[in-house]
C-alpha cells in the first residue's frame, strides 16, 4: 500500500514537473510573440514597410549605410521652452479633452477624430502636446498598452544619459549570442553567433532599424535599476521593466514624458544630440507618410496586438504628437493608427493656423 501511495506521489510530481516547464515555455513564447517578435501581417502588406523590409534585408554594410539622414538637429528649430507638468494636465476620459489654449479646434475636424475613434472597435488614444505653449489635446491618454518598440526610446534615452556622465563606453562590445536570438525586426539576426558590437552600433540597430536583438543585449548588459530610477525622478507612472520582462506597459502621457525629456536631452547636451539625431533617421518612422511635411524624430511600435506612434515634430511650434491601439476582432491596430494620424495631421495644420493668426493680431 505504502509503495503505492509513494508512486502516486512521484507520478504526481512528474506530471507537475513537466506542466510547470511547458506553462513556462508557453509564457515565455506568449512574452516574446506579444512583446516584439511577431509583427502584424498588415504591415509586410503595406508598401512602406515593403520598401524597409527589402533596405534591412539586403544591407550587410555597417549601420552608418542602412539609412539616410532625414535632417540633423541643428537643421530645425530646437526653442528654448519651459519643461511642463504633464502629470498635472486632467483630461476628461472618453472626450477629446483641449487644455491651455484658446484655441478651439474646427468642429468638423473634431467630428471626424470622435468617427475615426469610434468606429473601431478596440482602444485608441491620441495625444498631441505643444511644447511651447503647454496646450495639449487628449484623449484616453492614461489608456493602458504593451509598449511594443516604442520601449526603446525610453530604454535607450536611459544610456544616453549614462553615457553623458561618463557611466557608459559606446566603444564597449558586446558578443551577440544565440540566447538574445528573436525572429522580430532588426539586423543582428543575420549575424554569426559569437560577433561583437560596440554599445554605438546597438544603440543605433535599436532606435533605427528597431532591432529586437540588439535591444535585448542592452537590456540584459546594463539592467533596469538605473532605468527605473531614471522613470521615477521624471515622475513616469508605467514604462518600468524587469530583468526577466524587456518589453513592459506604457501610456500616451508616460510616452509624452519621455519625449519632452529627449527634446530638452537633445536641446542642451551633445549626447542628446547624437540621440535625437538617430531618433529622427528611424527608418519605420509613421510621419514621413502621413505627416510628410514637417520634420520629424520618432519611434514607432507594433505587434499583433497593439501599434503605437511617438515623437517630436519640428513645425512652427515643436510638437509632441502619439497615437495609439490595441488590437480590434475585426480590424488591426496598425492600421487604425495610419487611420489617426492623417486627422491628427488635420488638427497641428488647423492649430498652427491659429498660433499664425494669433501672432499676426498680436
Amino acid at each position: 500500500m505504502i509503495k503505492k501511495i509513494l508512486k502516486y506521489i512521484m507520478t504526481i510530481m512528474i506530471l507537475g514537473c513537466i506542466v510547470g516547464l511547458v506553462s513556462y515555455k508557453c509564457v515565455n513564447l506568449y512574452i516574446e510573440r506579444t512583446y516584439g517578435s511577431v509583427k502584424a501581417d498588415a504591415l509586410t502588406k503595406n508598401d512602406f514597410f515593403k520598401e524597409n523590409k527589402e533596405l534591412l534585408s539586403k544591407n550587410k554594410e555597417p549601420i552608418e549605410y542602412v539609412y539616410d539622414n532625414n535632417f540633423k538637429v541643428d537643421e530645425v528649430n530646437l526653442e528654448k521652452v519651459e519643461k511642463l507638468d504633464l502629470n498635472s494636465y486632467t483630461y476628461i476620459k472618453n472626450e477629446i479633452t483641449t487644455l491651455n489654449t484658446d484655441y478651439e479646434m474646427a468642429s468638423g475636424i473634431k467630428d471626424l477624430l470622435y468617427q475615426t475613434i469610434n468606429s473601431y472597435k478596440g482602444n485608441s488614444s491620441v495625444y498631441i502636446i505643444d511644447l511651447a505653449s503647454g496646450m495639449s489635446i487628449g484623449y484616453n491618454v492614461d489608456n493602458i498598452y504593451q509598449t511594443a518598440s516604442v520601449i526603446k526610446a525610453a530604454y535607450c534615452l536611459y544610456l544616453y544619459k549614462q553615457v553623458s556622465l561618463g557611466q557608459i563606453d559606446l566603444d564597449e562590445k558586446l558578443e551577440y549570442t544565440y540566447t538574445y536570438y528573436n525572429d522580430g525586426t532588426g539586423l543582428v539576426k543575420e549575424s554569426p553567433v559569437g560577433t561583437l558590437y560596440t554599445v554605438r552600433d546597438l544603440i543605433k540597430y535599436t532606435i533605427v532599424n528597431s532591432d529586437n536583438i540588439a535591444y535585448k543585449m542592452l537590456h540584459a548588459r546594463f539592467g533596469v535599476s538605473g532605468y527605473n530610477a531614471m522613470l521615477d525622478e521624471l515622475g513616469i507612472k508605467r514604462l518600468h521593466l524587469s530583468l526577466y520582462n524587456p518589453w513592459g506597459l506604457t501610456d500616451l502621457r508616460s510616452m509624452a514624458i519621455i519625449w519632452q525629456e529627449i527634446y530638452h536631452f537633445g536641446k542642451e547636451n551633445i549626447w542628446g544630440e547624437e540621440y535625437l539625431n538617430l531618433l529622427s533617421n528611424n527608418v519605420f518612422n509613421y510621419f514621413k507618410n502621413t505627416i510628410p511635411n514637417i520634420s520629424s524624430a520618432t519611434k514607432e511600435g507594433f505587434t499583433n496586438d497593439v501599434t503605437i506612434s511617438s515623437g517630436i515634430l519640428f513645425g512652427y511650434h515643436p510638437m509632441l504628437v502619439l497615437a495609439s491601439a490595441n488590437v480590434s476582432y475585426d480590424d488591426t491596430p496598425y492600421r487604425q493608427v495610419k487611420r489617426l494620424l492623417p486627422v491628427i495631421n488635420l488638427i497641428i495644420n488647423d492649430y498652427t493656423k491659429y498660433l499664425v493668426d494669433e501672432n499676426n493680431t498680436n
